[in-house]
């Protein structure tokens, strides 16, 4: 009895070291800047199911930031939904691998800035989930603060306590966010400052960096220990 039940603790133990994702997405948080002459703002990635099985994903979708009077719709593999569906299921096929989009819809805007977040989840195995982050962008314009904004990094990655930006010297302000949509934190910048995530519990995180023109310019994830 004693030594069934060893056998059994064993397996159980096992099975939760080595579970893992059946599906894969990639990358994982998805960035993209258009100029104001683009017709159709997107930001990508892929999946790609991982087992021989057919899967029901299902995608719920929270916004973190988006301007004023713009809207965000996704499209899965089988359909681009309109901006008031929030979540849907969708069939993926034994190894089957296609695009996820979240697109930036702008009528009536010239300048607009998206980060939503958008949750995966096997709806036979919810503990099957991953979450991916996607940022479109139209305010960036000139090749110069393009590229400026490209050499930003932030470190260390991930953090215990707090984050520094280098190369952040045309960065007035940020903000933090946590995966639900909530922000967290606003801070001025300051050349080597230390951003604190202390009092925020562990997980990841969203830092949205804006300039003096208190427009978008940059977003990178942060994962707290």
């Amino acid at each position: 009895m004693m030594k069934n039940l060893f056998t059994l603790l064993a397996v159980l133990c096992c099975s939760t070291l080595f579970a893992q994702n059946t599906y894969s997405i990639a990358p994982l948080f998805p960035q993209e800047t258009y100029g104001p002459d683009a017709d159709d703002l997107k930001a990508e990635n892929t999946i790609v199911n991982l087992s021989p099985d057919v899967k029901s994903i299902r995608w719920e979708r929270t916004v973190i930031t988006l301007t004023p009077d713009c809207e965000t719709q996704v499209c899965d593999l089988e359909y681009c939904y309109s901006p008031a569906v929030s979540t849907k299921t969708f069939e993926l096929g034994p190894n089957e691998a296609g695009p996820l989009s979240v697109h930036l819809l702008l009528p009536d805007v010239i300048s607009a800035t998206a980060v939503v977040r958008l949750k995966f989840y096997d709806i036979n195995n919810p503990a099957d989930s991953i979450i991916s982050v996607y940022t479109i962008s139209t305010l960036v314009t000139g090749t110069e603060e393009e590229a400026a904004a490209a050499r930003i990094n932030l470190f260390p990655n991930p953090t215990v306590e707090s984050f520094t930006l280098e190369n952040a010297e045309m960065i007035s302000a940020i903000r933090i966010f946590s995966l639900d949509g909530r922000q967290v934190s606003r801070m001025e910048a300051e050349p080597s400052q230390a951003y604190s995530l202390a009092n925020q519990p562990a997980g990841t995180y969203v830092v949205v960096m804006e300039n003096k023109q208190g427009n978008y310019v940059k977003a990178i994830e942060v994962r707290k220990q």
